[in-house]
């Protein structure tokens, strides 16, 4: 059981798209929560009391004599805003809380398990990575040898400047839903390399993620815009990137707004 003056719950948040949060809160208070004012007030005081009788008449006077002091002191809301949007969306009826039946634009919040692969580390490795491990398996001469391992990091250099770079995830959620989305670097509470390091790719525990639905799973949409023969093939050319790199056909695209978990009352 929570004490008085604090909260029954608290969440360890590891990442909140802090535009999307402003953006929700100011639509839902009318405004932006900049700041907090906590005020507290005591009062301190002495009391007398003098009577008399003359026998005719009676009476008497009372004083008190009382200090008061006020103490304000200015906070910065933080997570508060986050939980108060989610909290709001979900008492107006806004939030599904499950992947069942969710339709674009849809803001949902889910129990799941997540994963996350930084595309970087892939462009990265492959711009410095030793010629010796390149022609291991080559044959010919040295030279030919190197030959081959100039074409192909100029060959490299020139896809991974194409790729769309950057920090994907997939999820599932306990009711077997799986998601795709991106990850900002900004609004992550600790780098991608630092959570690869501690978990590998596949994150520790069980999170609860709010997001925005983008695209349900099937295909790309075809809205019926022509871009012309030159677009049109490279966007064929293209569609492998996103095979590798993107949403697959059986996800659902989502805008994550906050991943979290809840803190544990010890036992």
């Amino acid at each position: 059981m929570a004490q008085e003056g604090h909260p029954e719950e608290l969440f360890d948040v590891v990442y909140a798209d802090r535009g999307k949060i402003d953006s929700l809160y100011a639509q839902l208070f009318s405004g932006l929560l900049q700041a907090m004012r906590r005020t507290e007030t005591s009062a301190q005081g002495d009391s007398g009391e003098f009577r008399a009788n003359t026998g005719i008449v009676s009476g008497g006077r009372s004083k008190r004599d009382e200090i008061s002091s006020q103490t304000e002191e200015d906070l910065q809301p933080h997570d508060i805003v986050l939980i108060d949007t989610l909290s709001k969306l979900k008492e107006l009826g806004y939030v599904h809380d499950s992947l069942k039946n969710v339709r674009h634009g849809s803001i949902f919040t889910c129990e799941c398990r997540f994963s996350i692969f930084d595309s970087t580390v892939i462009t990265n490795f492959m711009s410095n990575i030793p010629p010796e491990i390149l022609t291991s398996g080559m044959s010919g001469n040295e030279k030919q040898k190197r030959n081959q391992v100039n074409t192909l990091k100029q060959l490299s250099a020139m896809l991974f400047k194409t790729v769309p770079t950057g920090i994907n995830f997939r999820a599932r959620s306990m009711d077997g839903f799986q998601v795709w989305g991106t990850l900002k670097s900004e609004s992550l509470r600790e780098s991608s390399a630092s959570l690869v390091l501690k978990h590998g790719t596949d994150i520790h525990g069980s999170w609860f993620m709010s997001g925005i639905i983008d695209a349900l799973p099937g295909g790309n949409a075809d809205i019926g815009v022509d871009w012309g023969d030159t677009i049109n093939t490279f966007k064929e050319i293209a569609a492998p990137l996103q095979d590798f790199f993107g949403k697959q056909k059986e996800d659902i695209g989502v805008t994550p707004i906050a991943i979290f978990r809840k803190i544990p009352l010890k036992e």
